[in-house]
């Protein structure tokens, strides 16, 4: 699955590894904040913003159907 995600740089200074385009991570994702990307950044396309300090309240998942 492909997705563009938003990494705030104050979470990879603080704990993040480092990681290149193509390279496989296993990060907490949640929604972005796409008023405030879009006033910094412009138009942008961002499907998820990851994660490290538990900044986005639980979702439960759906069960699996298995």
């Amino acid at each position: 699955m492909d997705l563009v995600v938003w990494v705030d740089d104050w979470q990879m200074q603080c704990c993040g590894d480092p990681f290149s385009l193509g390279a496989r991570v296993s990060w907490k994702l949640g929604p972005p904040d796409l008023d405030w990307l879009a006033t910094v950044l412009g138009p942008v396309q961002v499907d998820r913003a990851e994660d490290h300090h538990d900044l986005f309240p639980l979702t439960p998942r759906p069960p699996r159907p298995w």
